[in-house]
């Protein structure tokens, strides 16, 4: 049997095994713990147990990772070990939210599934990875990756995009560069060993495991995770926990306004995944502790972001410096362009199912972001929408994110996400606009038509939605970003009625 290789991470592990007081820092879920002077012989057991089980250096695994210390700990022995891997979500086999039959099932050129389960009864009382892992077959599998990338054989992690904006694709990153973007965030959010970070996010997408759970590793920190997070599991994990530090979506952060009594103050939360409308921003930070934008997507990872002693009007308002080494450039000198971005941590390129090459990534290549941006007074980017995020109606160039921050100043609107159907709008010569709203608390009786009369106040006519929808909440990926394919296609549904 051939022994794994001693990968940067494996050492930072080792060493934080040995060091005090680092060594007794812990790693939990709120159900199992275990302590970083355990992590090395976790990591060995882990993947002795994938090399008894007939898995070879060089075969590809999908894992089902769920936010669980098995889940984390067997996703760190991946990496620990080189091993390839395409993470995915998991049901943990009982799930009846998220049944195995709705779950997509690995690419092509994965040979085995490793599964995560969840709650297993254990007769072992000590945590052991092992007890919670089962390998099967991919029933999908069509053969291993034809090719390795120009530069050579490496270790590979393939993630699929959230699919928020489009079809999905397969990212392929190196496990160096994937490490070397941790390292970026440790530096940029001063995470240390004695900070107690919370992480409610899933680490089977890039924002919890590159800013979340590999920066908090790299650090020696006390880390928490949390599985199939709402907002009661939230407050009960918190309060048995004590947090400093915590990762965060927007909407995690309204609901903390919402349903926490208490003022108790993080030193640091950390948000990503979508624009978090400013008065949000200004109620959480006067509550709860000093709040960072990271930017980033699941091709360049980790981008800009400000640090924690930036004035607080920059930190609503702009993308902040970018990582180290990330060159970040508008496309053209026009007020509002796209944002590019050469990152050389970066992704290594795309692949289809079977493992074919789309796209690879070429060394100082700029990066579409897809986000167009304008330049603010202190030469700090602040995001104006998506490319593809636009229409042309009457002759007008709408920006779509332009239409949202009018709406959101009405005050019966919590939350606004304005989608174009590919219905035709005989009155504008374009795309139909319809808005799909959440009401803030104690305007519940208002009608989508008053909603949609008021428009007429706000924004020109060109602009004003053709249809307005009100929800009792917009629909969300995994990731936490808002899901706007579905939106689309409620968008293209017949009025009740």
């Amino acid at each position: 049997m051939m022994s794994p290789p001693v990968t940067a991470l494996a050492r930072r592990m080792a060493h934080h095994a040995i060091t005090l007081p680092v060594s007794s820092h812990r790693l939990t879920d709120g159900q199992a713990t275990c302590h970083y002077a355990e992590l090395p012989a976790l990591i060995a057991r882990t993947d002795h147990f994938l090399s008894n089980q007939g898995i070879e250096p060089g075969d590809t695994l999908g894992l089902e990772c769920l936010n669980t210390l098995a889940g984390a700990v067997t996703l760190l022995a991946l990496l620990a070990t080189g091993r390839n891997f395409f993470l995915m979500s998991g049901s943990g086999n009982d799930n009846p939210a998220k049944p195995e039959q709705d779950l997509k099932p690995p690419a092509g050129f994965c040979r085995y599934r490793l599964v995560v389960v969840r709650d297993k009864a254990m007769a072992n009382p000590v945590f052991d990875p092992v007890d919670y892992l089962e390998v099967r077959p991919n029933e999908h599998f069509r053969g291993p990756m034809s090719a390795e990338p120009a530069d050579g054989p490496s270790s590979h992690l393939y993630l699929r995009t959230s699919g928020s904006m489009g079809p999905s694709r397969i990212v392929v990153h190196a496990h160096d560069k994937l490490l070397a973007n941790a390292g970026n965030c440790v530096e940029r959010f001063g995470l240390e060993s004695r900070d107690r970070i919370m992480i409610p996010l899933p680490i089977f997408h890039l924002y919890g495991l590159g800013a979340g759970l590999l920066p908090g590793i790299l650090a020696g920190a006390h880390l928490c995770l949390e599985d199939n997070c709402n907002i009661l599991r939230y407050l009960e994990a918190e309060r048995r926990f004590e947090p400093d530090v915590a990762f965060l979506n927007p909407q995690l952060c309204e609901m903390l306004l919402r349903f926490r009594r208490r003022d108790t103050r993080y030193r640091k939360v950390i948000t990503s995944t979508q624009r978090m409308p400013e008065d949000l921003f200004f109620r959480f930070e006067a509550r709860f502790g000093t709040l960072v934008s990271l930017y980033g997507s699941t091709e360049m990872g980790a981008v800009a972001a400000h640090r924690f002693d930036a004035p607080l009007e920059q930190r609503v308002s702009s993308l902040g410096p970018p990582m180290s080494a990330v060159d970040l450039r508008r496309a053209s000198s026009e007020a509002v362009s796209e944002l590019l971005c050469q990152h050389p941590c970066g992704y290594m390129g795309y692949v289809d199912d079977n493992g074919q090459w789309l796209h690879r990534a070429v060394a100082n290549e700029a990066y579409h972001t897809g986000d167009l941006v304008a330049v603010d007074a202190n030469g700090h980017y602040t995001v104006n929408g998506r490319v593809n995020d636009s229409v042309n109606r009457s002759g007008y160039l709408i920006y779509l994110s332009d239409v949202e921050k009018m709406m959101e100043s009405l005050p019966e609107i919590r939350q606004v996400v304005v989608v174009a159907s590919d219905q035709a709008d005989t009155h504008h010569r374009g795309s139909i606009l319809v808005a799909f709203c959440t009401i803030e608390p104690g305007f519940e009786d208002i009608q989508a038509s008053d909603l949609r009369s008021r428009c007429f106040n706000l924004l020109p006519r060109h602009s004003i939605p053709d249809r307005i929808v009100l929800s009792a909440r917009i629909p969300l990926l995994p990731s936490g970003k808002v899901d706007r394919q579905a939106l689309r296609q409620q968008a293209r549904l017949p009025l009740p009625g």
